[in-house]
């Protein structure tokens, strides 16, 4: 459920691979994910949030993380994934059938507790950074 005020996640950008061959990824949080969005996310390939809306930005890196966004996908768009038609990242099984149940899905909305609850359930730590 998402609290005004309270950080929810609105947006997962894909940075692409560190030095290090890290996957990278930021997490975008919003106090107000319902003013959060732009004119990019009527259609299926949005941005990131304008900053004005960002409260803080979680940075994951690792190797073999490997997230899927519905952005990425080009059919879906925000608002499916406001609906919670569509989760709006998730972490690709294709290469590994044991992650079907451990498998990483984050949601529009979510908390910034259960989303670092997700990530430490595989130990792979947050950096974050307010806005």
């Amino acid at each position: 459920m998402i609290v005004e005020n309270k950080s929810s996640l609105v947006y997962v950008n894909r940075l692409g691979v560190d030095a290090k061959n890290n996957q990278v990824y930021e997490l975008i949080f919003s106090t107000v994910p319902a003013a959060a969005w732009s004119d990019g996310w009527i259609g299926s390939h949005p941005e990131p949030p304008e900053e004005q809306y960002i409260s803080e930005i979680g940075i994951v890196k690792d190797p073999y993380l490997d997230l899927r966004s519905f952005h990425e996908i080009g059919f879906f768009n925000i608002f499916h994934c406001q609906d919670g038609v569509v989760a709006l990242a998730w972490e690709d099984d294709e290469m590994d059938e044991e992650l079907n149940d451990k498998r990483i899905v984050l949601k529009y909305g979510q908390n910034k507790d259960e989303v670092i609850l997700l990530f430490s359930s595989k130990n792979i730590k947050i950096r974050w950074t307010e806005n």
